[in-house]
């Protein structure tokens, strides 16, 4: 099923983490900036707390479809950690990303307070 990103899920995911993968620890920036030879590019991997498909890491063929592309089941990371987290379900479990999520907003929240 192709994945379909509503414009403001997307803004929310990137104004909130600001572009930074929300792995804990990690804080590697997913956007390489334009050069002399080439465009901006963002590395960001956008991952699923509970997966895009039925059959995918932490399924719940229960939750409706039009609910998996969006903010609230989404989580912004660098490559490595998209791949680190979908290859452990048993780690990363829905109970572990989603406070890995609000805490990289909450992060970013506080970031742009001070």
């Amino acid at each position: 099923m192709p994945r379909k990103y509503r414009e403001q899920d997307l803004k929310l995911l990137f104004g909130l983490s600001s572009g930074i993968c929300a792995y804990p620890g990690c804080k590697k920036l997913c956007l390489s900036p334009q050069n002399t030879h080439d465009d901006a590019s963002v590395e960001a991997e956008i991952a699923h707390i509970v997966a895009h498909g039925d059959k995918g890491p932490r399924a719940n063929p229960d939750m409706p479809k039009e609910e998996r592309d969006r903010y609230d089941n989404l989580i912004l990371l660098c490559g490595h950690h998209h791949n680190l987290v979908d290859n452990r379900e048993n780690t990363f479990t829905i109970e572990t990303l989603i406070p890995i999520q609000f805490e990289d907003a909450l992060n970013t929240a506080f970031v742009m307070k001070s």
